[in-house]
């Protein structure tokens, strides 16, 4: 499944520029808690879909370009899934993660010796046996940055929902097993180097739902702004353009909008991030740079003069 809005044409931009006292309202609510209409529709209705998926599968996986909102969506279903935060434990996957930090490893206590801990994943498991009748939900962020079958160990074959309840032993000496209400919601970003060598057998045992930027999403953010109807008509057109092309182009989120409030804002966006962020997508196809760069100069000539003067970086 793909989460994707419908692309809007320039007509159907003025449609979303808002009244003087509209936009006074917006600046008070959605500015504040940064979400929109759009964010909260795909929100409900990704929920829907994992609820109705937790028979069916270990887990879901959210996958796309950074920026579009997948750690939020995984923060917010889990917390619906499992009905409060009690219920739902949180990691992010790096490099240096090892199965002593996600199952169970030995840790140096106060007298200097070791101690066999429970890590997050067993803590979840051990709750969600002791509350077979509720839903627990374990967040991975970051799902791609390590070597899933190192971490999990022995666990990796009971995360399928066939085999949901079946005892397996670990080096300890001990056993466990992943009962049938524990679920697991995780996030990958599909441009992090080393993507392609996630464990297939993994993907097997998990719904994979792509998550990708939002038009829509973007149009509402802007709402919130101080910008003029031309400026935003121009970023959503920057927008439209650096996501078009092969593979969804350079697959920039929405999100990196999140709080541009004025035409200072915009310029220091391009200044301190997305200059950045596109010159390294597109390290090998500077042509394709070049035009982008080009494309925010358009956005750049929508603002009044004074602020275009400051521009530079």
């Amino acid at each position: 499944m793909s989460v994707r809005t419908t692309r809007l044409t320039a007509e159907d931009l003025d449609l979303w520029v808002p009244t003087q006292a509209e936009e006074v309202a917006l600046a008070s609510t959605e500015a504040e808690t940064e979400d929109s209409e759009a964010e909260t529709s795909a929100l409900d209705s990704l929920t829907v879909l994992c609820r109705g998926l937790l028979a069916r599968y270990g887990g879901v996986i959210f996958r796309g370009p950074p920026g579009t909102g997948k750690s939020y969506f995984a923060f917010e279903i889990a917390n619906a899934l499992a009905g409060g935060d009690d219920r739902v434990f949180r990691v992010q996957f790096h490099p240096s993660y090892q199965y002593e930090d996600f199952i169970e490893g030995f840790q140096p206590d106060v007298s200097g010796g070791f101690v066999l801990r429970d890590r997050t994943f067993k803590q979840a498991c051990t709750q969600a046996i002791s509350e077979p009748d509720q839903t627990v939900v374990i967040i991975i962020d970051e799902l791609s940055r390590v070597d899933c079958a190192r971490v999990f160990g022995e666990a990796f074959t009971y995360l399928e929902r066939s085999k949901r309840g079946i005892p397996f032993y670990l080096p300890s000496g001990g056993n466990m097993h992943i009962p049938s209400n524990l679920f697991v919601v995780a996030t990958m970003n599909d441009r992090d180097v080393g993507v392609d060598a996630l464990d297939a057998a993994l993907e097997r045992r998990f719904a994979m739902i792509e998550i990708l930027p939002s038009e829509v999403s973007l149009v509402e953010l802007l709402a919130a702004s101080e910008l003029t109807a031309s400026t935003r008509s121009s970023i959503i057109a920057f927008f439209r353009d650096v996501n078009s092309g092969q593979g969804g182009g350079v697959g920039l989120g929405h999100a990196y909008f999140y709080g541009v409030r004025t035409e200072q804002d915009l310029i220091e966006l391009w200044n301190l991030q997305l200059r950045f962020v596109l010159r390294r997508a597109l390290a090998l196809d500077p042509d394709r740079y070049a035009q982008l760069a080009s494309s925010w100069d358009s956005v750049i000539a929508t603002l009044s003069p004074k602020t275009r003067t400051s521009s530079a970086p």
